[in-house]
């Protein structure tokens, strides 16, 4: 009998993160009267997979890039990855609303909201 082990292309840094982290950009909605308001920004399927930085202009304006710990992706290849229904999102309640948290942290080491652009 041959044992064969299998592990995770994900570690954890010494911060807790994941390295390299699953990045996950924010997708403005179409058709919507808001796409920035609270709702759409809380809503799982307006985010999608970005295996690079979109390159966020700094700034606490528009959401723009979560941090997700692979306990909340679902999928097994990059091209298949979604938030996990229990992962969730706070947004401020604001007329364009940015990401305020996450289930994995409350810090911008979990979330980048840019400028106006």
């Amino acid at each position: 009998m041959t044992l064969v082990g299998v592990t995770s292309g994900f570690t954890k840094a010494p911060n807790g993160q994941l390295d390299p982290p699953l990045r996950f950009q924010y997708v403005v909605p179409q058709n919507v009267s808001n796409p920035y308001s609270q709702t759409n920004v809380e809503t799982l399927t307006n985010w999608e997979y970005a295996a690079s930085d979109p390159g966020c202009s700094i700034g606490n304006t528009k959401p723009c890039t979560i941090k997700v710990s692979e306990d909340y992706v679902q999928g097994s290849t990059p091209s298949s990855y979604t938030l996990d229904p229990s992962f969730v999102i706070t947004a401020s309640n604001d007329s364009i609303a940015h990401v305020t948290g996450t289930s994995d942290g409350t810090t911008s080491d979990y979330f980048t909201n840019r400028g106006l652009l």
